[in-house]
């Protein structure tokens, strides 16, 4: 088998088991199981969803500065109450934002949460009929 082969299988398998890690992390976070979309890569679709998000996964060898700037941005922070956000774009290229990802589960607990509570207000308000 050719080097070439070798490493375009082990990328593969890096980038399912970052998937399953993941999953497997919002899983014990949001409390239901949440797991990877199998035939994504055939489909062109996500590799988790938890709606309405749904998530692209990569775990690379190396990703670049990321690391360093979530570093910086931590470093700046003031109080404890302040959390660290890295936005970044490449040129002729959307902004992407990142944050650690402890908190982006808060984001998350607080949508479901809220989405649950608003279907609960809304089943409780239903007018009776006189």
């Amino acid at each position: 088998m050719s080097d070439a082969s070798s490493r375009g299988r082990r990328n593969r398998q890096r980038g399912q088991e970052g998937e399953r890690e993941l999953a497997n992390i919002l899983t014990d976070a949001l409390g239901y199981k949440v797991n990877r979309l199998l035939g994504q890569e055939r489909d062109k679709g996500s590799d988790v969803s938890t709606p309405p998000y749904r998530w692209e996964i990569k775990r690379r060898k190396r990703i670049g500065l990321i690391y360093e700037w979530m570093d910086e941005a931590q470093d700046a922070l003031q109080s404890a109450s302040e959390r660290p956000v890295v936005a970044f774009r490449a040129d002729s290229q959307a902004w992407v934002v990142c944050l650690p990802l402890n908190e982006f589960i808060r984001l998350i607990r607080e949508e479901l949460d809220y989405g649950q509570s608003e279907q609960a207000g809304r089943s409780n308000s239903i007018p009776t009929q006189p």
